[in-house]
């Protein structure tokens, strides 16, 4: 919000009036509407269309016959995949997700849809006022060649008449007027299916092929899609002028894609005065130059270029386009073949569950040049409650996607090799190195690591690392002051450990394996933990995981701190301290308020810090992450749990981390796995002073029920320490009561110079939280 004020108050101050704003290409479609939105302007308005999240759903069963996978917001058939098999639907899933598409766009979300068969249309139309007028009709020539199922070979310029055009075409209509698209172009993308039409996608802007297609338009119609677009804004009178739409053609014309079969240095284009000396022949426009590598093309963004060709004599036209099409296969184009080269072996990194703060993982992989394997611990179908937890912002284009199915770890290590192998076209490949990205990722991680001798940590203790009960035990085993605990499958185990616990009861049970405080809860009677017992025990918790067991430990009182580490060699290193904030409400005693970062500057962070390091030897931590969880209680250190992984929270932290110490766990641990060693041995043993103050305060909702705004929002983004918002619901969405980190509404990051500015504000946002800051409709 802020930064569209701040758009607008620039626009308002460039001197001259401003009575339009129109999108120039799909990726200003929103803002555009936005803008004219809030300027008073002509537009289709900003809630016509709300950005929405799509969870793939994995409900398609064996033998369905095809569907499209595809990203949400894109073009040019861009990683649009037709898929025959659910291995083929996870593979593109897989390549989809998290990636950055040619728009310049994160795929957020994938898109699964049926597979339409039948000839494809596009309907470029123009509305003013809820009056729609079409400005052309073309019918697209899409192949499958190259091992791409939706090759541009073409779009042909048709008359709007005829009953399958006239039927799309009112058909069309109907979108429009259903999508609110009342003003300004659209482009519409329909199949002809079964006899009847059915829309593909529309896009409200202009047809786009960087504009080729009007040097055909104006000659054939008269008027073009632009001009028309312009009129409907500022020239209401020649826009009524215009036909309904263009029943007959003055001239006859296409674009022809080129589309090559071959990928090698270009050396020249020896066919060149044959098409120039075509009688349709416009223009040309050719991507691809001599010296250039051209690719296979298997999209709109690998053809090497384009001809347009238009004629009074459509079989001239014809005739034309065909022998374009027998130029390509020979003659077009004179190519050298790459030169073969010795290549050292590829060096690939596996990231295990890279969701949450793991997608932050993967991508500071890649962005060290490295080719990134996403393994998933389990059956994707099975990770559906964490398949979504993907920061914004993250880029990612994964070499392949593996899933571990419950085989043996040397089936998988098998299945990741021939992935690896194809990626590299049977080349050589080495994997380097094997991160757990999730909490669930962990035991994998450790397992492959071992088989394929990869840096990780002590296999002697695997379990521990994941298990909290082992990981108390392994602790008190060594020596070290571990928290009094029991795990439990039967009621009558709880009973008796509570009996062993002092007056008044104060108890806390929670899964053995999850994550986020889920399930975490104090109980103060032996009614209620029987009640929380059975709540707990057989649940499916946020991690995916079946709880089998229920652990039971005595109350920990004392403030609780997170020692982020990072080890090397078996030295560690701290990354951050952090200083939570929970508190009890909702009827929940462990909710996430925030937490700050902290310098290791007094007796008790120190003492912690010091405490940690045992904590993390006697668990066998050698290399990589820690996240440990630690209370200061009765006058010393004791472990509330460590993860073998870097922090959670979907790495909201690392903005912090980095303004305020300097570096982040995640950038030190990816150094340390791929073996830059130097980066590690650089850094101090803890950070002893911070540059800045910061924080990320969860957002808490004290109420159930739908979403219908943020009105708080505004006052929060101006506040002097914001740093940015990180929603995880929009408007529409349900809202539950806050009572662990998978409830959460989101979280705001704060950082500032002074410490006083930084409070005031955390104060603001509590205050908020309570009025102001939510409308919920109540369910």
């Amino acid at each position: 919000m802020a930064a569209l004020d701040a758009t607008i108050a620039h626009l308002r101050h460039v001197g001259v009036p401003i009575v339009g704003v129109l999108p120039g290409a799909e990726t200003g479609v929103m803002l555009a509407d936005r803008v004219s939105d809030r300027m008073g302007l002509t537009t289709n308005g900003a809630d016509g269309m709300q950005e929405a999240l799509f969870s793939l759903s994995w409900h398609l069963r064996d033998g369905f016959v095809q569907v499209i996978v595809k990203p949400v917001e894109s073009a040019g058939s861009d990683d649009v995949f037709l898929c025959r098999s659910m291995d083929e639907v996870k593979k593109a899933f897989g390549n989809i997700q998290g990636k950055i598409n040619h728009l310049g766009l994160q795929n957020r979300a994938t898109l699964v849809q049926e597979y339409l068969t039948g000839t494809e249309y596009v309907v470029d139309t123009v509305s003013r006022d809820g009056e729609h007028k079409v400005v052309a009709v073309w019918e697209y020539d899409k192949r499958a060649v190259n091992g791409a199922p939706f090759v541009y070979y073409g779009v042909l310029l048709r008359e709007a008449s005829g009953p399958t055009i006239l039927a799309i075409i009112e058909y069309i209509f109907k979108v429009l007027d259903a999508l609110n698209i009342r003003h300004g172009p659209g482009h519409a993308e329909v199949k002809f299916v079964g006899g009847e039409p059915c829309l593909v996608e529309i896009g409200s802007r202009c047809h786009g092929g960087e504009g080729t297609y009007i040097p055909i338009v104006t000659p054939c119609i008269g008027y073009n899609q632009v001009g028309a677009t312009l009129d409907s804004y500022f020239d209401p009178d020649a826009f009524d002028k215009l036909p309904k739409m263009p029943s007959k053609l003055q001239r006859y014309g296409c674009e022809a894609m080129l589309v090559s079969y071959a990928t090698g240095v270009v050396n020249s284009f020896p066919a060149f005065p044959e098409i120039q000396a075509m009688p349709s022949y416009v223009s040309q426009s050719f991507h691809t130059k001599v010296g250039d590598v051209m690719p296979v093309t298997i999209d709109m963004f690998s053809t090497p270029g384009s001809v347009l060709l238009v004629h009074a004599d459509k079989a001239v036209v014809e005739k034309d386009y065909a022998r374009l099409r027998e130029l390509e296969h020979h003659g077009l184009w004179d190519l050298s073949p790459l030169p073969n080269t010795v290549a050292n072996p590829t060096k690939m990194v596996v990231v295990v569950d890279p969701f949450s703060t793991g997608a932050v993982v993967a991508q500071r992989v890649i962005s060290r040049g490295f080719s990134c394997i996403c393994l998933y611990s389990n059956l994707l179908e099975n990770m559906e409650s964490v398949a979504n937890l993907v920061p914004d912002g993250i880029a990612l284009e994964f070499a392949a996607t593996v899933e571990h199915a419950g085989s043996s770890v040397q089936d998988t290590v098998d299945l990741l090799m021939a992935a690896a192998t194809d990626y590299c076209h049977g080349g050589s490949v080495e994997i380097v190195a094997i991160i757990p990205g999730a909490e669930t990722g962990v035991l994998l991680a450790d397992a492959i690591s071992e088989v394929l001798d990869t840096t990780g940590n002590d296999m002697n203790y695997t379990e521990a690392r994941r298990d909290k009960y082992l990981m108390g035990e392994a602790l008190r085993h060594a020596g070290i002051r571990a928290v009094k605990q029991a795990k439990c499958t039967e009621w009558s185990q709880v009973a008796a450990f509570i009996k062993t616990l002092p007056q008044p009861l104060e108890v806390v049970l929670k899964p053995v394996n999850s994550a986020g405080t889920e399930d975490v809860t104090l109980c103060l009677s032996e009614d209620e933990a029987h009640k929380t017992f059975d709540a707990i025990l057989g649940k499916v918790n946020g991690l995916g995981l079946t709880n089998t067991c229920v652990l039971v430990q005595e109350f920990l009182d004392g403030d609780e701190y997170v020692i982020d580490t990072v080890s090397c060699r078996g030295h560690h290193k701290v990354t951050a301290i952090w200083k939570y904030d929970k508190r009890r409400v909702n009827d929940a005693a462990f909710v996430y308020f925030g937490l700050s970062v902290v310098p290791a500057a007094d007796d008790v962070v120190n003492a912690l810090i010091d405490y940690q390091f045992t904590v993390l030897d006697a668990l066998g931590f050698q290399n990589g992450p820690g996240h440990g969880e630690v209370k200061f209680c009765r006058g010393a250190p004791v472990l509330i749990e460590v993860g073998a992984r870097c922090h959670g929270g979907e790495g909201a932290w690392v903005p912090i981390a980095d303004t305020c110490v300097g570096y982040n766990q995640v950038d030190v641990a990816v150094d340390v796995y791929v073996g830059r060693l130097e980066v590690f041995d650089l850094l101090p043993e803890r950070p002893l002073k911070l540059p800045q103050y910061g924080c990320e305060v969860m957002l808490v909702s004290y109420q159930d029920g739908v979403l219908r705004g943020l009105p708080g929002l505004a006052e929060i983004t101006k506040m002097p320490s914001f740093l940015r918002k990180d929603l995880l619901v929009k408007v529409g969405d349900s809202v539950r009561r806050t009572i662990d980190m998978f409830t959460t509404p989101g979280s705001i990051l704060l950082i500032h110079t002074d410490p006083d500015v930084l409070d005031a504000d955390r104060r603001r946002i509590r205050e908020l939280e309570h009025d102001g800051l939510f409308a919920l409709e109540s369910i």
